[in-house]
């Protein structure tokens, strides 16, 4: 069961890089060109570590799961901060 749902995770965060680079642009200044890096730079690197999750969290013997736990957070946080982020800047101007 835990392959299952990290596949799902794993297809969740391709998805996401996917949607990311249709979406964003770099001719328009949205966001702040450092929280516009740092969001880019855990979405870039959330299925590399969900993928080592993939691997190395079914061996273990407890469910708690040390990669995937952590990146869904960070995936989910980037969800909620772009948004936020694009609606204050449309505020400002």
């Amino acid at each position: 069961m835990l392959y299952r749902s990290s596949r799902i995770y794993f297809l969740l965060t391709t998805f996401l890089n996917v949607w990311l680079g249709v979406y964003l642009r770099n001719d328009t200044p949205v966001v702040k060109p450092v929280a516009q890096m740092f969001v880019s730079g855990i979405v870039l690197l959330a299925p590399l570590v969900l993928l080592a999750g993939f691997f190395l969290e079914p061996g273990l013997d407890q469910l708690f799961r040390a990669y995937t736990l952590p990146t869904l957070y960070a995936v989910f946080g980037t969800g909620i901060v772009l948004p936020l982020l694009r609606i204050l800047s449309h505020l400002r101007h």
